[in-house]
């Protein structure tokens, strides 16, 4: 059967992991980060490849990720496929090669890798295609790499992935590391995955592996940097806290290019998807948190005091009232919460544990 004439890509969301570190009963991929699930805004990121397939690699608290994901009214439906033993990266993109079907390129995606966004998708697939390259991936410099494997690149070409054990004190200095965010041909990828051996400490199947099995078949492997802010996934509380520290800065300088006043970046908490109005002031202190899908506009000129906590809420005359759940009813136009004094007003619908829905 001839491969189809169109550039079609299948996504493969990573989806299955414990988080250990994390210890917690909450699967890892649904811990917040500003107000929604890491998981999604790496599936928000990956419409950045314009996918014709969503696969997401499940298993433990599959139940839970797969009713979480249900309900974020993603397109195209994801679909869902079960690990099993999971036996690593490489085994969980492995099972996933029946639900890839026949798309040209694969894009494979870490379901815990919420700074990844849809530009730097679309960076990743550019120079994939444009390179001709069998694989292409993300990479990226932290603040602290200690763990992570170090890249050793020549222009957009990559030459290795050097693990920490293995690295000299020189290579040790490099801070650029790789994502788990690669393109891949798809044939390319299947033909190679049963190629890769599980003679490691873990006794699993690396998905880094592929691009050594690649480069030695003689394929060409580029990389492409982008800056993610100095953090990657939340394999840790601390690494959790980091990550929602530079989603919250992104967040911010989004509304403060639109016209906000922020008084205080680093004391002022703004979930993903809240809308804000041109000239409102924000004070110190301030929480603007959504726990509905439908996003919350506050309105100009408004200025939230400190400590002022909105919530999902509908405002009226710029004072908070209960949101009484009437679908199809508006915030009114140029009204917003206002919080005086230190009352926390908490409004809207509850917070649901382990949909991750604001």
């Amino acid at each position: 059967m001839p491969e189809p004439s169109s550039r079609s890509t299948a996504v493969v969301v990573l989806a299955a992991g414990v988080g250990k570190r994390l210890k917690s009963n909450l699967p890892k991929v649904l811990h917040p980060v500003c107000g929604r699930p890491a998981l999604w805004h790496v599936i928000h990121a990956a419409s950045g490849a314009r996918p014709e397939r969503i696969v997401v690699v499940v298993h433990h608290g599959a139940e839970q990720v797969m009713e979480a994901v249900r309900q974020w009214g993603i397109r195209p439906e994801p679909s869902f496929v079960d690990q099993g033993q999971p036996l690593g990266t490489g085994h969980a993109v492995m099972v996933a090669e029946e639900a890839v079907g026949r798309a040209i390129d694969v894009l494979v995606m870490n379901g815990d890798d919420p700074l990844v966004a849809p530009e730097h998708v679309r960076r990743v697939m550019s120079l994939h295609r444009r390179s001709r390259s069998a694989a292409t991936i993300l990479t990226t410099e932290v603040d602290d790499p200690t763990g992570y494997g170090r890249v050793l690149r020549r222009g957009t070409e990559l030459v290795d992935i050097v693990e920490e054990a293995d690295a000299s004190p020189e290579v040790k200095q490099i801070r650029e590391i790789s994502t788990i965010v690669y393109g891949f041909r798809r044939k390319d990828l299947f033909e190679a995955l049963p190629l890769i051996g599980r003679g490691n400490r873990q006794n699993e199947y690396y998905l880094p592996q592929v691009l050594k099995v690649l480069q030695e078949k003689g394929r060409k492997v580029s990389a492409t940097m982008v800056d993610l802010g100095g953090g990657l996934g939340l394999n840790t509380r601390a690494g959790l806290a980091t990550v929602n520290r530079i989603m919250r800065g992104r967040i911010l300088r989004t509304h403060m290019d639109n016209g906000v006043t922020v008084l205080d970046p680093a004391a002022t908490y703004v979930d993903v998807g809240v809308r804000i109005g041109p000239d409102t002031v924000i004070h110190p202190l301030s929480f603007l948190e959504g726990e509905t899908d439908r996003a919350r506009r506050l309105g100009r000129p408004v200025r939230p005091r400190p400590s002022g906590y909105g919530a999902g809420g509908r405002s009226q005359g710029g004072l908070v009232r209960r949101d009484q759940g009437v679908a199809g009813r508006r915030p009114l136009e140029g009204a917003a919460p206002r919080v005086r004094g230190r009352r926390h007003h908490r409004t809207g619908h509850q917070r649901r544990s382990g949909d991750g829905h604001r």
